[in-house]
């Protein structure tokens, strides 16, 4: 939620926290609801065809690990220039 960090609100003009409006709140709660459903029919959804490492018996970990990495990066580059 964007209103838990003090610098963001700061550089958004947000309101203390807790002063957020209820629909904000009811999204937040609700985006967090769905992202499970989200993150697992994205994964089952992928194609993969034409890929070079598709035919492995790894595929699957591979698909997974670079997932987890590029996650893992991008909350990092975040983390760096302060966004939460």
């Amino acid at each position: 939620m964007i209103a838990s960090n003090p610098s963001c609100k700061a550089k958004h003009g947000l309101a203390a926290v807790g002063q957020e409006s209820p629909s904000v709140n009811q999204l937040c709660v609700f985006r967090k609801a769905i992202l499970p459903a989200i993150v697992i029919s994205g994964f089952f959804g992928m194609n993969t065809k034409g890929m070079p490492w598709v035919e492995s018996p790894h595929a699957t970990g591979i698909a997974a690990g670079l997932m987890i990495i590029i996650t893992v990066a991008l909350l990092v580059l975040l983390k760096k220039f302060d966004w939460f």
